[in-house]
């Protein structure tokens, strides 16, 4: 399995404040590739992702060392 994320990550792309700041950022967990191989950035949107015989697909890989995301990062919430 892996680590449990921070329960602040969690609430800050929920409903709580989602700015989380520098001093405890949400760290990668993984890469996000396409169906293609092509990289997907985190901050892209569905529609940036190339189609694989019609379906957006993602893939997940494990991470290239730890990439916190935090500092003035914000989650939108629905």
């Amino acid at each position: 399995m892996g680590e449990r994320p921070a329960r602040q990550w969690a609430e800050a792309a929920t409903d709580r404040d989602p700015n989380l700041g520098g001093s405890d950022p949400a760290i990668r967990r993984f890469r996000l590739l396409d169906g293609h191989g092509g990289h997907v950035y985190p901050e892209g949107v569905p529609a940036g992702t190339e189609p694989l015989d019609g379906t957006r697909v993602l893939v997940l890989h494990p991470p290239n060392g730890a990439f916190g995301m935090g500092l003035v990062r914000v989650f939108e919430s629905t």
